[in-house]
């Protein structure tokens, strides 16, 4: 099964630098997240729902995204509308 991963993933210092330590000795050099890092060294990671929506902004394209998201969501009926009446 696939997961997609996202913000904040929580660690106590302790287990994130053991970790990477971990990860180091064992010749791992390219975990994405913690929570890659965590799986690819046979430990245990809960997973929670979350929001599909919670994106995060680093390149222009993402603030498109979520200025997009956030004008469909204050303008949700009117959006409805439009799609209703082909416009």
């Amino acid at each position: 099964t696939m997961y997609i991963t996202q913000a904040p993933q929580g660690y106590t210092m302790e287990r994130i630098l053991w970790a990477h330590e971990e990860a180091y000795n064992r010749g791992i050099t390219n975990p994405v997240s913690s929570s890659e890092l965590f799986i690819e060294l046979g430990e245990e990671v809960h997973i929670f729902t979350g929001e599909r929506f919670n994106i995060k902004v680093t390149t222009p394209e993402d603030l498109t995204t979520l200025r997009a998201q956030f004008y469909y969501n204050n303008y949700k009926q009117f959006a409805k509308e439009e799609l209703k009446y082909g416009l």
